[in-house]
């Protein structure tokens, strides 16, 4: 399958590089200051067949619930850390919840 998008031939060159960097965004950039607009482009892809795009969005997904899961349990151990230090000062006969 082939695909057809329209987008932006630009520029950028920064004051240490002895040429410009040319690159094709899919947006006009009038509001990013390190680039100028070179003028519009279409780009055609060959898109293979059958091209699913749920495996990768799904792995992602699944990379942004581990990361969750890892933030809570660290929480969670910080948590227990802090009830145990506390727990230890002298005086203290029960937890009330």
């Amino acid at each position: 399958m082939k695909v057809t998008v329209q987008g932006f031939i630009v520029a950028k060159q920064y004051d240490w590089e002895d040429a410009p960097t040319f690159s094709w965004l899919p947006f006009e950039p009038t509001f990013v200051k390190d680039y100028v607009n070179v003028g519009p482009h279409e780009i055609t892809f060959d898109i293979p067949d059958g091209f699913d795009m749920r495996p990768a969005r799904i792995a992602e997904l699944e990379r942004q619930k581990a990361d969750a899961k890892a933030k809570f349990a660290a929480e969670i151990n910080r948590i227990d850390d802090d009830t145990q230090k506390l727990l230890a000062l002298p005086g203290i006969k029960e937890v009330q919840s």
